[in-house]
C-alpha cells in the first residue's frame, strides 16, 4: 500500500490567498469557470513533490499584487502543505528511532517554502497536550510486554508478583485530566523514577528493561510535549520525503507536435530560462525519448552524412591552384551504412513499444506509430484501422494528441517516481467528443485503483455523480482571489455558473435513468410538462391509476424540431412517441400537419384536449382545479385591483384566455414565460398538500386517469376509470 494523500492547503500561490483545507478521495474533481484557479491549485500541488523535479518559479508563483513581500521573506513562506497516512511499517520504523507511540506518526504533514525547503511535521504528535487515554493504553500495553519478557521470567514468583502490581498500578497514577499537560507528563515521570529508585533494582538487565520499555518512552512524551512535536534528524526527513508520492501534472501544452528538430531540442535540453508552455512540450519530448529508450544525440550523430571531402590544392604563395573533391572511402560508406541501418532498428523498435503500449490504454481505435528520422528532422507517423495511410500526429484529433501526450508523460514519470504516484490532470481530454468523455470518465476510474487522481474540467461529461463527494468548486472572490468550496447550495450568480456542470451531470444521469424503459410523451409547452407531470404524480400516488410504464413528458415547441427530437427519443409501444395536443387553433394546426406528416400511419399517437374537455380551445390548464389556479394566479396582483382574479373566474371558460385578458385589462404585462412561473407555483403548492397528512381528492383526477391511458394503456384484466 502506497503513502496516500489526505488533504492539501494551498497560500500565496498565483490566484489563490488561501484555498482552506481540501480533502482528497481516491479521485477527486475541480470544477470552475475559465480563470477561477483549477490551473493554480493543481501546480501548486505539484511543486510540492514534482516527478520531473519541476522547479519553482517565484515571477511566476507569487502573488503579483503581494509580489512586495517576497524580498522580505526571502522564501521563507510556505505555498503548499499536504496531509499524508504513511505505512504503519514505516512509522513503526521512525517510532523506534525517535522511541515514541508509532500510532503518533501515522499521519505527516509535508509543507514546502518558496526556497524550496522543506517543512515536516507530525500533526497527532504536535499537540500542546497529550491524550490521557492513550498514555494508559500504552501502559497497559507496555506491561503486558515486560511481563512477558525474559528478564521478568526470570524473576521470583514473589518479585514477579511484586512488578506486576507495581505496573498495573500504574494507569492509576497518571494525572486525571483528559488532556495531559507537560507539566501532568512531568510529575508523573519524577513519580515512577522516585518508586524505582525507592525500589533499589540492583540487576543491571532489569534496570536496562525498564528504562527502555517505561522511562524513556515516557520521557519522550515530555520531550515531544517540551518541543511541541517531533524533532527529526536529516535522514528521517529524507525518509519521510522517499515515501510520500510525487505528483506528476499534465495539461495540453504538452502536447507533442509530429514533427521534431534534433539540434533545436538538444540546445533547448540544457536551458533553464523557458516560459511555462515551452518547458511544457520539452518535457513531453524528454519524456518521449526516455520512453522508446532513444538519446536525441544518438539519432542525430547516426544520421550524419560523410559526403564528399572538398580538396584545395595551393601553390607556394598561398594562392589557390586547384580544387576537387575526393569521395569517401569503403570504410566511411560501411561506417555511414551501419550507422543509419543501426538508427532504423533504433526507430523500429521504438515504433514496435510505443504501438504495442499504447494499444492497451486507448480504446477509440487500433493506432499505429512510426519515427521516421530525416537528416535534423524526427518525425511521428500515425494510422489506424480504419485510416491505413500514415498521418503526421498534428493531423490527428486533438484528443488523440492530448491523450497520446498524457500517455507518455504518465508511464515515464510514474517508473521514475516507483509507481508511487498521484496524478494532477489540467482540463484532461477537453477537445474529446462527449462518449469519448466518458470513456476517459472510466480510465480515469481505473486509473485511482492505484494512483490518486486529481483533475480539473467544466465538462459535465467528465464530472462522475457517483463520486459528488471528490468534487471541489472553484469560483472568483469579490477581490479576485479564487475561492474554493464544496457547498453545491452556495447562492450567487458566479458561484451557480461554476456548479453548473455539476447540476448539468446529474441531470444527464437523470434523463438517462427516465428514458430507459420508460414511455416518453411529447407536450408542447415547459408549462404543460410541469402539469403533466404532477398529474401522473398524483394518480400514482393515490394509487388511482397504477402505471405499467412510467411516463416521461418531453416538451417541444414547434414543428422543425420535431424530427430530430423523434430521433434521440426511443420508441414506445409504437414506433413514434404520443402527441399531447392542446385544442387552441394553433395546435390544432400544428397536429394536422402531424398527421400528414411524420404521423401519416399513426395518427391515433396524437391526443387532443379537445376529447377531454368541456370549454372550447381548452388547454391543460382547463383539466386542473380551476379554483386553485386562479388563487394562486391572483397572489400576484392582489390588492393592485378592485376585483381579485379568484372572484371573476368562469369556469365554463378556457381559463388561459380569462387571465390574459384579466392582465390586459389592468395593464398588467405578462412576462413571456407566465404560464410556466405559474405552473411551478402550482407544483409547489401541490407538492406542500401531498406531503401533508390529508391528500387532497380531486374530482378531475378521472379525466387525468383517461387521457394517461391513451399513452400507456392498461392490461385486460385491469378495470378502467371513467372520465366523470
Amino acid at each position: 500500500m502506497n503513502t496516500k494523500l489526505l488533504q492539501f492547503q494551498v497560500t500565496n500561490f498565483r490566484s489563490i490567498l488561501d484555498s482552506g483545507i481540501i480533502t482528497v478521495k481516491d479521485s477527486s474533481c475541480l470544477v470552475g469557470t475559465n480563470e477561477s484557479g483549477k490551473t493554480n491549485l493543481l501546480a501548486a500541488l505539484w511543486k510540492l513533490n514534482p516527478a520531473n523535479g519541476e522547479a519553482i518559479a517565484p515571477l511566476e508563483d507569487y502573488p503579483r499584487k503581494q509580489f512586495f513581500n517576497y524580498d522580505q521573506t526571502n522564501g521563507t513562506e510556505s505555498f503548499v502543505r499536504a496531509t499524508f497516512a504513511l505505512q504503519p511499517a514505516v512509522a513503526q520504523q521512525l517510532a523506534a528511532d525517535l522511541r515514541c507511540d508509532a500510532d503518533l506518526l501515522l499521519t505527516v504533514s509535508v509543507a514546502r517554502q518558496y526556497n524550496g525547503v522543506y517543512q515536516i511535521s507530525f500533526p497527532d504528535a504536535s499537540r500542546p497536550t497529550y491524550i490521557r487515554s492513550r498514555l494508559i493504553a500504552w501502559l497497559r500495553q507496555t506491561t503486558q510486554t515486560l511481563l512477558q519478557s525474559d528478564v521478568f521470567g526470570k524473576e521470583r514468583d514473589d518479585s514477579r508478583a511484586e512488578w506486576a502490581a507495581f505496573l498495573q498500578a500504574l494507569p492509576d497514577q497518571v494525572p486525571p485530566h483528559d488532556e495531559l499537560t507537560l507539566t501532568d507528563c512531568l510529575l508523573f515521570s519524577q513519580a515512577i523514577d522516585e518508586q524505582l529508585i525507592s525500589r533499589g533494582i540492583r540487576k543491571q538487565t532489569l534496570k536496562t528493561a525498564l528504562d527502555d520499555y517505561l522511562r524513556q518512552p515516557i520521557e519522550q512524551i515530555c520531550q515531544l510535549l517540551r518541543a511541541g512535536g517531533v524533532v527529526l534528524s536529516d535522514e528521517q526527513k529524507a525518509l519521510i520525503l522517499n515515501e510520500i508520492p510525487r505528483f506528476i501534472y499534465y495539461s495540453d501544452y504538452g502536447n507533442l507536435d509530429s514533427e521534431i528538430y534534433l539540434p533545436y531540442i538538444i540546445h533547448n535540453f540544457d536551458r533553464n530560462d523557458l516560459g511555462e508552455k515551452e518547458r511544457a512540450k520539452l518535457r513531453s519530448l524528454r519524456v518521449l525519448f526516455d520512453f522508446v529508450r532513444m538519446k536525441p544525440e544518438e539519432i542525430l550523430e547516426l544520421g550524419r552524412e560523410t559526403g564528399l571531402t572538398k580538396l584545395v590544392a595551393r601553390d607556394a604563395f598561398g594562392q589557390i591552384e586547384s580544387t576537387g573533391y575526393e569521395e569517401p572511402g569503403h570504410e566511411g560508406i560501411e561506417r555511414e551504412r551501419a550507422a543509419k541501418k543501426r538508427r532504423e532498428v533504433l526507430l523500429q523498435s521504438a515504433s514496435s513499444r510505443l504501438t504495442n503500449d499504447f494499444r492497451g490504454w486507448w480504446k477509440q481505435g487500433d493506432y499505429r506509430f512510426r519515427f521516421q528520422a530525416d537528416g535534423n528532422h524526427l518525425r511521428i507517423w500515425i494510422s489506424d484501422d480504419k485510416r491505413p495511410e500514415e498521418i503526421e500526429l498534428e493531423g490527428r484529433s486533438k484528443g488523440l494528441q492530448w491523450f497520446f501526450s498524457f500517455f507518455l508523460v504518465f508511464m515515464v514519470e510514474r517508473q521514475a517516481a516507483h509507481a508511487n504516484c498521484v496524478l494532477l490532470l489540467d482540463e484532461p481530454g477537453s477537445s474529446l467528443h462527449p462518449i469519448a468523455q466518458r470513456d476517459l470518465l472510466q480510465f480515469f476510474h481505473a486509473l485511482s485503483t492505484d494512483n490518486q487522481l486529481i483533475y480539473t474540467t467544466h465538462s459535465p461529461f467528465l464530472v462522475s455523480t457517483g463520486n459528488l463527494g471528490g468534487i471541489h468548486i472553484l469560483h472568483v472572490g469579490p477581490d479576485g482571489s479564487s475561492v474554493i468550496s464544496s457547498d453545491f447550495r452556495a447562492s450567487g450568480r458566479v458561484i451557480q455558473d461554476s456548479i453548473y456542470p455539476v447540476q448539468a451531470a446529474l441531470g444527464l444521469t437523470v434523463a438517462e435513468g427516465l428514458l430507459r424503459g420508460c414511455q416518453p410523451v411529447l407536450v408542447t409547452s415547459v408549462a404543460d410538462q410541469i402539469y403533466a407531470h404532477l398529474m401522473q404524480h398524483y394518480l400514482i400516488r393515490t394509487g388511482q391509476f397504477p402505471l405499467i410504464t412510467r411516463l416521461v413528458f418531453v416538451p417541444i415547441d414547434n414543428a422543425e424540431g420535431l424530427h430530430p427530437l423523434l430521433t434521440l427519443l426511443p420508441p414506445g409501444a409504437g414506433n413514434l412517441p404520443p402527441v399531447l395536443l392542446p385544442g387552441d387553433k394553433q395546435s390544432e394546426h400544428w397536429g394536422q400537419k402531424l398527421a400528414e406528416g411524420h404521423y401519416r400511419e399513426e395518427s391515433n399517437r396524437l391526443c387532443s384536449l379537445r376529447t377531454f374537455s368541456a370549454v372550447d380551445q381548452p388547454t391543460l390548464e382547463d383539466l386542473l382545479p380551476g379554483h386553485l389556479l386562479a388563487v394562486l394566479f391572483a397572489k400576484r396582483y392582489r390588492g393592485h385591483h378592485t376585483d381579485d382574479f379568484d372572484d371573476l373566474l368562469n369556469p365554463d371558460l378556457p381559463i388561459v384566455p380569462q387571465m390574459e385578458a384579466f392582465a390586459r385589462q389592468n395593464r398588467h404585462p405578462l412576462p413571456a414565460d407566465w404560464r410556466t412561473e405559474l405552473a411551478q407555483a402550482f407544483a409547489a403548492n401541490l407538492e406542500r398538500q401531498l406531503t401533508g397528512p390529508n391528500t387532497p381528492a380531486f374530482r378531475e383526477a378521472g379525466q387525468w386517469a383517461v387521457l394517461f391511458e391513451r399513452f400507456a394503456p392498461r392490461s385486460s384484466h385491469q378495470p378502467r376509470l371513467s372520465a366523470h
